[in-house]
């Protein structure tokens, strides 16, 4: 209770001082190096910044925030029911990639890029586990979260997106450790062991460009050009070539 009163206290309200100098000095060095993507990287950092200082307090009384919880959970069922229906062919993608050399559409339940939705994905999946997991909501709502955690653990697996499956498993095994679910941490484990086992060759080609950091491949062939292939390999590549001093200071 005191935690809601000081967050939904005027005084919580006021942007702090350290948040304060933050902000000024993002603003500045956008102003002495302007770019359009300075801009924009400008923009969703303040946006960030006002959403956290406007929904914190409204969302502080554990009621609101369980009428939230639920309420975005069922609304997200729509890119989740648009995501089964271009995996079953009955609406288009939005988004190809090429895994050995076969070009294969790759679900984005409605969005641009899978991106969107595994972004949507890293917030759900925990809303999803404090519902399931909470014992005043209703049976029917606890299995609906459940049934919700499959469905999207599903369209997951089709999305081929590689950072989306280590975030969300990141968060699944979290969550059993702050939970102290020891047994249950080691079965996850398990599972994800003989999943990676079972499908070793899928995975061997999603994360083919980070194998060839340090060699002398050929990066612009078409093979290699896959989602943010390149991205990651020069981003890789360039800490594998460069020092410490590169990694702290970059290029200044």
């Amino acid at each position: 209770k005191k935690h809601c009163k000081r967050l939904c206290s005027s005084i919580w309200r006021r942007l702090p001082r350290r948040v304060s100098i933050f902000l000024g000095c993002a603003a500045l060095s956008v102003l002495f190096s302007p770019s359009s993507w300075g801009v924009n990287e400008l923009l969703r950092l303040l946006a960030g910044v006002a959403f956290f200082y406007t929904a914190g307090p409204v969302l502080a009384e554990p009621r609101q925030f369980d009428r939230f919880a639920k309420g975005l959970l069922l609304v997200c069922v729509v890119p989740i029911v648009l995501s089964f229906l271009q995996l079953a062919g009955l609406l288009s993608y939005s988004y190809w990639d090429w895994v050995d050399g076969v070009r294969i559409g790759r679900i984005s339940g409605g969005y641009e890029t899978p991106l969107s939705l595994v972004y949507l994905f890293v917030f759900l999946f925990p809303l999803a586990l404090y519902v399931a997991n909470k014992r005043s909501q209703t049976p029917l709502v606890r299995q609906s979260a459940w049934l919700l955690i499959t469905c999207m653990s599903a369209v997951l697996a089709f999305t081929y997106h590689r950072v989306g499956y280590v975030t969300i498993a990141s968060e699944l095994f979290i969550w059993l450790y702050l939970g102290g679910r020891r047994k249950s941490m080691l079965a996850f484990l398990s599972v994800i062991a003989v999943i990676a086992i079972l499908s070793f060759n899928s995975l061997k080609v999603l994360y083919a460009p980070e194998q060839t950091v340090g060699t002398n491949t050929n990066s612009f062939s078409g093979q290699f050009l896959r989602g943010r292939g390149m991205q990651w390999f020069l981003y890789m590549d360039s800490y594998a070539s460069s020092g410490p001093f590169h990694w702290v200071m970059g290029l200044g």
